[in-house]
Formats: structure tokens, C-alpha cells, sequence
């Protein structure tokens, strides 16, 4: 799925900060995090029913940007998924999936998984699709 554009691995530049089964967003939703505030107030969805709540990760948003990408409610176990599939001189396209995790116990509990990456910062538009 990952490209390899211009000597860049693009797979090196999207690192998974953080994955949990509950973001509060009961619909799926992908988010572009540009400044301490915009991260600070999904923390705050995140963490409201937690004690103690999840550390909000330290990104220097000088040099990186933050995306998020919430699942929405779901019924079984899955881990949300970005993934860099493109750069041009104008955008860098992400594509979401979705990948199940291993069972390790049956429940019919409804999760809304998400997954926050950070990639270097960039001026082009960031574009995401979907990969299903």
C-alpha cells in the first residue's frame, strides 16, 4: 500500500502515537490536529469518563502534524489504520482502513476505537480516502 516517492520511505513518516478503544465519537471521523488547543480539546472528549485520563502526547507543532482517525461505534474488535498513500507537490493522500485484532475474549461491549499519528509538517493539503 505504501509508496516510494522520491527515495522517501513514506511509511517512516506516519508514526502511530497512540491507539485506544474509546474516543467518545460514536461516528467515524478523521481529524487534521495543527495546534496544542485542537489537541488538547479531543483529550478532553477522550478523557472525560477516564481517571486517570490518557497523557496528552508532546508534539512540537512547529515541525509535526497530528492525525487522528476515530472508527466510530463498533461491535467488534478492530484497530483504526492510516496509511500514506500518495505525495504530489500539492497533497499527501492518507487512506483509512480498518484491521481486525486478535480475539482474545468474546463481548458484545460497543467500542469507538481511534488511532493518533503525527507526520513531519508539511504546507500541502492532506486528503484522506477511504479503503474498502
Amino acid at each position: 500500500m505504501d509508496k516510494n516517492v522520491e527515495g522517501t520511505h513514506l511509511k517512516e513518516e506516519l508514526t502511530l502515537l497512540l491507539h485506544d478503544d474509546y474516543s467518545g465519537l460514536s461516528t467515524e471521523e478523521t481529524l487534521v490536529i495543527s495546534t496544542a488547543k485542537e489537541l488538547h480539546q479531543f483529550f478532553l472528549k477522550v478523557n472525560r469518563i477516564r481517571k486517570p485520563g490518557l497523557p496528552i502526547p508532546i508534539i512540537d507543532f512547529s515541525k509535526e502534524t497530528v492525525l487522528i482517525y476515530c472508527a466510530g461505534e463498533k461491535g467488534q474488535q478492530i484497530l483504526p489504520k492510516l496509511s500514506i498513500t500518495d505525495i504530489t507537490e500539492e497533497e499527501i493522500v492518507i487512506t483509512s482502513y480498518l484491521e481486525e485484532k486478535p480475539k482474545k475474549t468474546v463481548s458484545d461491549a460497543i467500542i469507538s476505537p481511534f488511532s493518533i499519528y503525527k507526520i513531519p509538517f508539511t504546507q500541502k493539503k492532506i486528503i484522506f480516502q477511504k479503503n474498502r
